[in-house]
């Protein structure tokens, strides 16, 4: 449908009918599967970068985590084989193995699996 996609093609016509909005155009933000084509990663004692800048933040697309608690990516493959991207969705799984473990440690119901998707 035009400059529309998915569910958020809404995005690219709010800066032309909305005043005050502004694009961002820093490589090192909303990293994901489908943006990452034109951008060089690389990673450092200081962590990732993308086109030499910080990484900001990633956008963690086509991760799920199972109902054993195990995760899953869905990756292209030359994606998943790339050391930055693997480093960057293995410390985010880490992190939330952590957490959770903490709230199981809380005593708080954990709710595992995504049930809008099949089993991986």
């Amino acid at each position: 449908e035009g400059e529309k996609f998915a569910d958020q093609g809404y995005l690219t016509q709010l800066e032309r009918q909305f005043a005050g909005v502004h694009v961002l155009g820093y490589p090192g933000i909303n990293l994901a599967e489908y943006n990452l084509d034109n951008l060089q990663l690389s990673l450092s004692a200081a962590g990732p970068a993308a086109n030499g800048l910080p990484v900001i933040y990633w956008h963690m697309h086509c991760l799920f985590e199972q109902a054993d608690g195990s995760f899953k990516t869905v990756l292209r493959p030359d994606l998943g084989a790339d050391p930055v991207i693997d480093w960057a969705y293995r410390t985010y799984v880490q992190r939330l193995v952590q957490i959770t473990g903490r709230l199981e440690g809380l005593g708080l119901p954990i709710d595992r699996g995504n049930a809008r998707y099949p089993h991986l």
